[in-house]
């Protein structure tokens, strides 16, 4: 079994390594009914355009693995929305909070 911080490490090497391929593997969502949206763990991107369905990401099925309020953020650098850095957040009162 590999820690959240050890999963984190590898994110951040795999980024470090093609941050090209990482940002658009991440950046990648896929249709999902309502049963999935529904689900108590993944995480998932309502969309109010269609009723019943979102949208899931890597990062949302990954955190949905996640035992706990410990949570995997994604840091991105605002003006061009490139993933700069992968860290361990918690979940505090339904909202995430980092580390640092």
């Amino acid at each position: 079994m590999v820690s959240l911080e050890r999963a984190v490490q590898i994110l951040n090497d795999l980024l470090k390594a093609d941050p090209i391929g990482i940002d658009i593997l991440f950046n990648f969502r896929v249709e999902v009914n309502q049963q999935i949206c529904d689900h108590p763990t993944v995480q998932v991107l309502s969309d109010s355009r269609e009723p019943n369905t979102g949208k899931l990401g890597p990062l949302g099925l990954l955190n949905g693995l996640v035992t706990g309020d410990s949570v995997i953020i994604m840091e991105l650098d605002e003006p061009l929305g490139k993933i700069t850095e992968f860290k361990v957040g918690w979940l505090k009162d339904g909202k995430v909070i980092c580390d640092k």
